[in-house]
């Protein structure tokens, strides 16, 4: 087993340290994702002698990095640690979004009181008796009898 290096660093150091090394990037462009592969004749630097990583790992059974977002553009790195070609990884990605808790319980309770409402709405309508009939328009019916 190989020992797999995975680093999170700003999108500009990463572009540097990869410039002229083959390998393949994976970018989100929106609507779009792309998988492209980059040609060149470098071989990178080992990783772990890079200090530009905000957060790394390395394992040669599950490395992980664990990393609260910041402001800007950054890159995330998967290579052999020992900066050869041939990465074989089952990567994973994963996201804790600390504000979905909140905004969930709170489209729930929304939802709920709107149900009542509604079914309140329903009841009283079929509560209230009917509309006395309204005369039809026209000539003044005659009178008979007196």
């Amino acid at each position: 087993d190989r020992t797999l290096f995975v680093g999170i660093g700003p999108e500009e150091d990463v572009d540097a340290f990869l410039a002229g090394v083959p390998h393949e990037e994976y970018s989100n462009g929106g609507a779009s994702n792309r998988l492209r592969e980059r040609q060149g004749d470098e071989s990178p630097a080992q990783p772990s002698e890079e200090d530009f990583w905000v957060v790394s790992d390395e394992s040669s059974t599950t490395a992980t990095v664990t990393w609260d977002v910041e402001e800007g553009r950054w890159a995330g790195v998967v290579m052999n640690a020992d900066a050869e070609r041939g990465v074989v990884a089952d990567v994973r990605f994963g996201a804790k979004l600390r504000w979905l808790g909140g905004a969930a319980v709170g489209i729930l309770v929304g939802g709920a009181v709107l149900l009542v409402l509604g079914v309140a709405g329903i009841w009283w309508g079929m509560q209230r008796p009917p509309a006395p009939p309204v005369a039809a328009a026209g000539p003044e019916p005659e009178r008979v009898g007196r």
